[in-house]
């Protein structure tokens, strides 16, 4: 959360991140997206092929992907119909033994993040809240 919170406390909204587990279970590494392509404030667009690298890089070292977030504005606190559908074209691209991935809402300026969590069960994704547990 620190992490986030630092990194995009400076930044306008519609910006974001994937996040990644080295227990498999809590989230260790965030990598932002570095933004350097145009953006639609509306929107978040991430860099698919810089968050591919990084992916092919937390595999390598053993780190294992848990999902992405991003940002909303004043006071935006659930997810779009886009960020619902684009949760679900990610989690049918997911190997079938990942059935869990993680996708919070950081909103601005509040600094507040609201966490969902996508659980594939066969072929359906369901898309809930979840508890943001800091350890």
């Amino acid at each position: 959360l620190q992490t986030i919170r630092s990194n995009v406390s400076s930044c306008l909204f519609e910006t974001g991140g994937i996040l990644g587990s080295r227990d498999g279970i809590s989230v260790s590494e965030i990598i932002m997206d570095p933004n350097d392509r145009e953006t639609y404030r509306c929107c978040y667009i991430p860099n698919i092929r810089y968050f591919n690298q990084c992916i092919e890089e937390w595999n390598r070292k053993n780190i294992v992907f848990m999902g992405m977030f991003h940002t909303h504005f004043h006071n935006v606190s659930t997810l779009s119909d886009g960020d619902i559908q684009y949760i679900n074209a990610i989690m049918r691209a997911m190997p079938k033994e990942i059935n869990k991935l993680y996708f919070p809402i950081y909103m601005l300026p509040q600094n507040e993040m609201i966490c969902y969590e996508a659980i594939r069960e066969r072929n359906n994704t369901s898309i809930k809240n979840d508890v943001l547990e800091i350890v």
